[in-house]
């Protein structure tokens, strides 16, 4: 039942994510820029801070697949608010980078609580239940940042 829960919630967190982020490129791009170019150096630093450590080889690979996403869903994504790639991209990082901060805060949230669970929902796997959250969310979002230029460009295309 929780896991089902975790779902619906990042489900939900995708939504109110994506919902934010075009509300803000429609309305305010200048904001929206400034705050793409602030995650986009926010995820690099995060990832080039373990440059020194054990884990060097897996948040480089996490620092490609940012920049990868990033470029590929902003080109994507540019054309349908008729801006140009840059821009996408730069909307993309901050998609992206209120999507980790979110992420960060309900995975440590809920780390936090493993003693808590184990005494109210004994069996419950909590990391299981950051894991379904996490996952539901990033899905929902890379599902709908593809989806959403579709249904734009169709728009136009039509009318």
């Amino acid at each position: 039942m929780l896991l089902i829960l975790a779902g619906f919630v990042g489900l939900l967190t995708g939504l109110f994510i994506h919902w934010l982020t075009w509300t803000l490129r429609l309305r305010y791009p200048s904001v929206t820029l400034v705050l793409g170019a602030v995650g986009a150096l926010g995820l690099t630093g995060f990832c080039l801070l373990f440059l020194n450590s054990d884990i060097r080889n897996m948040m480089l690979i996490v620092l490609g697949v940012f920049w990868a996403v990033a470029l590929l869903l902003g080109a994507i994504q540019s054309p349908a608010w008729n801006a140009p790639w840059w821009k996408g991209v730069l909307g993309m990082f901050f998609e992206m980078a209120l999507a980790f901060l979110l992420g960060a805060v309900v995975n440590l949230g809920l780390q936090g609580l493993i003693e808590w669970f184990d005494q109210n929902f004994p069996g419950v796997d909590v990391y299981a239940v950051i894991n379904a959250f996490l996952w539901t969310m990033i899905l929902t979002l890379l599902l709908l940042a593809l989806l959403r230029p579709l249904i734009l460009w169709q728009r136009v295309r039509q009318g």
